[in-house]
């Protein structure tokens, strides 16, 4: 069995792009102020102009204030977006002063100008370190963690973001941030920039990004707002469009993780390769080449896409030509896709990393046919915490597979039965490395009469060193519990 693991992020080999036009910069004059309505009581002003705005929040507690632009990206740009634009969201925050809360900083666009949490956004976030500090897309029709936080003191002492979309996906910069507890491969703990792009589903960018409002709030804390204002200082918040004049190739997405299963030598994996048309040039995309090392090849059906055939998969096969043998082992490389479009002589190249990560055969399955013990009031020893009771208040009857045990004590008392021998005894040999032990519980009901209930250590099953200790006594245990009401029902 083969797995394969993807992570959304796109990898786009950018040709052919006019110069960016900038359609809107963020001022007093083209923007309204907005909040979530909580706690609005004090006031918010947003005074300066385009590079040295400062965005004042002096409502009450909870309250996420900020600025939304009076008009959409299609009324903006005088003409609507097609699926030839580039869009770039640009923010720049030189200082976050005062307390600030969970939702911290938002950015990017908003279906509705009135409306900021409506479902046609595009937001990107990071929160608060009482939330943990992650970046998320959110309030969208995406909303996904990023895999990483954001520290917050690098966050408050300003930041960058910058959003590109197009019809293929979008790319999301943060600049000037510490980076922390990531799970994204190429974007290290302790780093201070962060790049990660996704795609879109078809009519996604021109659809929504179309009618967006660019859109910029933060959230104060629960101090006086006239003594301890949020007050945030922006020298850039605007929208820039660009548009594609010559064909474009996407590759997505821009990682592809490969998990190979011993006893297989080879796993392979697909990328979905995309032709966009250009504004003056309708011109098909020839790929000339897939280069990548380290036991690692691509292959394509057809090498050449248009408008009559705008997608191909590439498939992407590692061979254990590295000799992988251990749990855990990895080895990287990157796929380079080279393409260009028909008679232009220009080549461009889209970028893709890949990884394998080995994992050894499981161990067969064990022989259920050698079954050396199986429960009974005949071959087990009964025992308890001698907590408001003794091993009096334990009880085993019947026989397997309808044994019931019941425990009468007061309050936190736990009984419960071991098996009289150890395993080794009851196999009559010790145990190999080549062995394998299962042990295995179905329990029908649990019942209780009165005010009795599963308390907090809950039923506990597994291995035990002694026969007579219960399952937390010792380190020499094996014990799976399922903690009661008391602990949470934890596992």
């Amino acid at each position: 069995m083969r797995k394969t693991a993807l992570t959304a992020i796109l990898a786009m080999g950018l040709g052919g792009l006019a110069g960016a036009t900038t359609i809107f910069d963020a001022a007093t004059d083209n923007t309204v102020l907005l909040n979530n309505g909580v706690a609005d009581t004090g006031s918010m002003t947003l005074s300066g102009g385009p590079g040295n705005l400062v965005l004042t929040n002096a409502n009450g507690s909870f309250n996420m204030g900020g600025f939304v632009s009076i008009e959409h990206i299609n009324a903006l740009n005088a003409s609507d977006l097609t699926a030839t634009d580039t869009v770039t969201l640009s923010l720049r925050v030189d200082s976050i002063a005062g307390t600030w809360r969970a939702n911290g900083a938002q950015f990017g666009i908003v279906g509705d100008a009135a409306n900021p949490s409506g479902t046609n956004n595009f937001l990107v976030g990071i929160e608060a370190a009482n939330t943990g500090s992650d970046v998320a897309i959110l309030s969208s029709w995406i909303s996904t963690g990023l895999g990483f936080d954001a520290q917050e003191a690098s966050v408050l002492n300003g930041f960058g973001m910058e959003i590109a979309a197009n019809v293929a996906g979008y790319t999301i910069t943060l600049s000037d941030i510490v980076v922390a507890n990531s799970t994204v491969a190429g974007i290290n703990n302790g780093a201070t920039s962060a790049t990660i792009s996704g795609s879109f589903a078809p009519g996604d960018f021109v659809n929504y990004f179309g009618n967006g409002h660019l859109y910029f709030a933060a959230q104060r804390y629960n101090t006086s707002p006239a003594t301890d204002p949020l007050v945030t200082t922006i020298s850039e918040a605007s929208i820039a469009v660009e548009t594609q004049t010559n064909p474009l190739l996407a590759v997505a997405p821009g990682m592809l993780s490969l998990e190979l299963l011993a006893p297989d030598t080879s796993v392979a994996g697909t990328l979905a390769a995309s032709y966009s048309v250009g504004a003056n040039s309708s011109s098909d995309i020839e790929v000339v080449s897939l280069v990548a090392d380290a036991g690692f090849s691509a292959s394509m059906g057809s090498t050449t896409l248009g408008l009559g055939n705008p997608d191909e998969e590439i498939i992407v096969t590692f061979n254990n030509s590295v000799g992988l043998t251990n749990l855990g082992d990895t080895t990287n490389s990157t796929l380079v896709v080279t393409w260009t479009e028909v008679g232009s002589g220009v080549t461009n190249t889209a970028e893709v990393a890949l990884d394998v990560t080995y994992i050894p055969e499981a161990p067969s399955a064990p022989d259920h046919g050698l079954v050396v013990f199986e429960a009974s009031t005949g071959n087990t020893t009964l025992f308890s915490n001698n907590v408001k009771g003794d091993d009096s208040n334990v009880a085993l009857s019947g026989a397997s597979p309808d044994l019931l045990l019941a425990v009468d004590g007061g309050d936190f008392f736990s009984g419960g039965f071991a098996s009289t021998e150890s395993i080794e005894t009851l196999l009559g040999a010790a145990l190999t490395s080549n062995d394998t032990v299962m042990i295995s519980l179905t329990v029908d009901s649990v019942t209780h009469t009165g005010s009795s209930e599963l308390r907090s250590r809950g039923i506990e099953f597994g291995m035990s060193a002694e026969a007579i200790s219960s399952g937390g006594g010792s380190a020499s245990n094996f014990v799976v519990r399922i903690g009661g009401a008391g602990n949470g029902t934890v596992i």
